[in-house]
């Protein structure tokens, strides 16, 4: 794809970023191919191969495309690693647990000096590869003499559908570690997919402002791989991860013609969209679609994108799938809706309970986890469908060609608006324990900003004073809060006057529970 980009476009500018000091750089598609392989053979010179990895500690970045990109023109499978892990303690256990599987032959990181304690904690025997402040004492290589190097000569290393493009691995830092193998065929299908679903790609090169994490399937596979496959241009901003306000500063400046974002982004940017005519006539001048993943939309966060005009999509799929299994498209009759599968795509749909079991098969499906046979045998079924531990409903099941909706998890999992995972079991089983007071609880937030409970107390404590009752409440909020076990810190509680919790959690409690400006029964941590 990227040699195709730079046959057809040479000169167009493919990757644009911003600093932390606010200065600009950007590169070409004929320089990106040059400067690739050139890496691609550093790297291998470095001891990196098909079962020696890279692993890229950074985040977004020019650099960090080249080295991926350098690495899959080598044949060589990249681990993007979350930022953030080479930077704390609690971090670099995780990070440790993660190099244990990939047992890579080069790490990057573009400052040396933040992540050199990491990086010899983690590894000793790998390459360590920065662009700035390369630390004494390791085996380190300063970034500029990989693109010193001689160039890997076209066609010496093979490069097909079944060669291993990344090894990426889960958000939720509870879930054990184990890779996510994605292959170069897997990616290319899914990105054909989203070119079939959306035409419009096809009609001019996008121009995207994202900060997506490259780490993750959304952004690195999805984003970045939708500019690459259709010769578009990506401003990045390096910052925009740690800096809300940065990022939203740089859309406010460039306009997209697609658009990128989590739900909770989503739900901020549409607060700036309405509350200036100016920047939301700018923004909106030139957008084809504005697409949001990760996590389900609040029908309130949907419902004021639409009313302000913006084309939105939903895209619904997982690492296993490259990034995306199902798409909707701009004006679909349930926007916050999974949508049909992409070209290719096979959804099984198994009955459990009122909702389905989802289940894919595809090309653009994954093999299975990095040396891990046993997780591989019990990912599938035996027809070779994935087990996505989604459930979902038809929007109209006399019509399922219309796509589906999303309806939580097998596993009673969810994600906050961030995308963050929340444990909604341990966390019920952890507050009952804290509070005794309380018969049940029922954990809430699916989609939301926080998470919220609402609570049923016990049939003994009916006498007790209301204030004192929920006092209780709030101090066992924050003993689950500090537990290092919970997956969730549960931020708002509503305390219900209704025997059996099972059938009191309506509509009409969640929406109270999770209101922008709640009422005066609400518990607000």
């Amino acid at each position: 794809m990227l040699d195709d980009a730079a046959q057809r476009a040479p000169d167009r500018v493919f990757l644009v970023e911003r600093d932390a000091r606010r200065r600009w750089r950007q590169i070409g598609f004929a320089t990106a191919a040059k400067r690739t392989r050139r890496i691609a053979a550093a790297l291998r010179a470095l001891g990196a191969s098909e079962t020696r990895p890279l692993m890229i500690l950074s985040g977004n970045g020019i650099d960090h495309a080249l080295l991926a990109l350098g690495a899959a023109r080598a044949a060589i499978p990249v681990a993007p690693i979350d930022a953030s892990l080479g930077l704390t303690a609690h971090g670099v256990e995780r990070l440790r647990a993660i190099a244990d599987v990939v047992r890579p032959a080069v790490v990057f990181a573009r400052d040396g000096a933040a992540y050199a304690s990491a990086v010899r904690a983690i590894v000793s025997d790998a390459a360590f590869v920065s662009v700035s402040a390369p630390p004494a004492g390791m085996r380190s290589f300063d970034y500029a003499r990989l693109l010193a190097h001689a160039p890997l000569p076209d066609g010496e290393i093979a490069v097909d559908g079944d060669t291993v493009a990344k090894l990426m691995f889960g958000s939720d830092p509870q879930d054990e570690v184990a890779a996510v193998v994605v292959t170069h065929g897997m990616i290319a299908a899914m990105l054909q997919g989203l070119t079939q679903a959306w035409p419009f790609l096809g009609r001019r090169p996008p121009v995207i402002v994202d900060g997506l994490p490259w780490s993750g399937a959304f952004g690195g596979n999805v984003v970045l791989g939708v500019a690459l496959r259709h010769a578009g241009t990506l401003h990045i901003d390096v910052d925009a991860a740690q800096s809300p306000a940065r990022a939203a500063q740089l859309r406010a400046e460039l306009g997209p013609t697609l658009a990128f974002d989590v739900p909770f982004g989503w739900a901020l940017w549409v607060e700036q969209l309405r509350a200036d005519d100016a920047l939301r006539l700018r923004w909106l001048a030139q957008l084809d679609l504005a697409c949001w993943s990760g996590a389900p939309m609040a029908p309130s966060t949907r419902d004021a994108l639409c009313a302000i005009g913006v084309p939105l999509a939903a895209l619904w799929g997982s690492t296993a799938t490259a990034g995306a299994a199902c798409a909707t498209t701009a004006g679909a009759p349930k926007f916050d809706a999974i949508g049909p599968p992409l070209a290719g795509v096979e959804l099984a749909l198994v009955p459990a309970g009122d909702a389905y079991d989802a289940r894919v098969r595809g090309p653009q499906l994954t093999t299975g986890y990095y040396w891990r046979p046993d997780l591989t045998a019990n990912a599938f079924d035996e027809e070779g469908f994935l087990r996505t531990g989604d459930l979902v409903r038809p929007i109209d099941a006399r019509a399922p060609q219309r796509g589906l909706e999303y309806a939580g998890r097998i596993d009673g999992r969810f994600k906050l608006s961030n995308g963050a995972w929340v444990r909604a079991p341990e966390l019920r089983a952890a507050f009952l324990a804290e509070c005794s007071d309380v018969s049940d609880v029922l954990v809430s937030g699916q989609g939301a900003d926080e998470v919220g409970l609402l609570v049923q107390p016990a049939a003994d404590a009916a006498s007790l004073d209301h204030d004192l009752l929920r006092a209780q409440v709030v101090a066992a909020m924050r003993r689950v809060a500090s537990g290092a076990a919970t997956a969730g810190a549960p931020l708002r509680a509503l305390i219900l006057d209704r025997p059996a919790a099972r059938q009191s959690r309506t509509p009409a409690d969640v929406a109270r529970l999770h209101a922008s400006e709640p009422d005066a029964d609400v518990i607000v941590l």
